[in-house]
């Protein structure tokens, strides 16, 4: 990976089964967007990180409210585009869901943001895809992801998340919510529809 390219992150390949099910209607009818780790860009998507930033970025809706759900993560540079774009907007985000790993944990820091509590959050520190970086790169690319939390987890990330690289240190919603992070108003469900 070159210099000019970010680190990709350490992201399990999991892959969000919701999309497969979406019909044409239902997607019409959505008043929110989804934004699946798949559609995210960063897994699976070749070319170059502008490629990839580009792909990602046109999925986000221009208003409303973003909904970001079960997100394996992907690539840093992707994601710091994705969360640019967001604060340019001042949309709600709102993370729901099973999980959100690596590179998705960093929407928590937006100023609109909120978790559900029982949502997992699957943390790690940055990677050449799993493998060391130099300390001086490390030191960068963790910072600049502890700057995208709430200080409380950014302290923690620094201290304790960061320094593992395969696999992920899980924290739920529901702790996140005791250190800073807001919580998501209850989704209501409409009978009939």
């Amino acid at each position: 990976m070159s210099a000019t390219s970010p680190p990709e992150t350490n992201a399990p390949s999991r892959k969000a089964p919701l999309a497969a099910r979406l019909t044409d209607s239902l997607r019409r009818r959505l008043t929110k967007l989804v934004v699946l780790g798949a559609l995210a860009g960063g897994l699976g998507v070749a070319g170059s990180a502008e490629a990839r930033v580009m792909e990602a970025t046109r999925h986000l809706p221009q208003k409303g409210i973003v909904v970001i759900g079960d997100d394996p993560g992907g690539y840093i540079d992707t994601r710091l585009e994705q969360i640019r774009r967001l604060r340019q907007t001042n949309q709600p985000v709102q993370i729901r869901g099973s999980y959100c790993n690596s590179t998705c944990t960093m929407f928590i820091g937006l100023p609109n943001a909120c978790v559900e509590p029982q949502t997992e959050f699957g943390f790690h520190g940055p990677s050449y895809s799993g493998r060391r970086m130099p300390r001086a790169e490390f030191d960068h690319w963790s910072r600049i992801m502890a700057a995208h939390y709430p200080a409380q987890v950014a302290d923690w990330f620094m201290e304790t998340a960061r320094k593992r690289i395969r696999g992920l240190h899980t924290l739920r919603g529901d702790k996140l919510i005791r250190m800073g992070v807001a919580r998501c108003p209850r989704a209501t469900v409409t009978a009939g529809r």
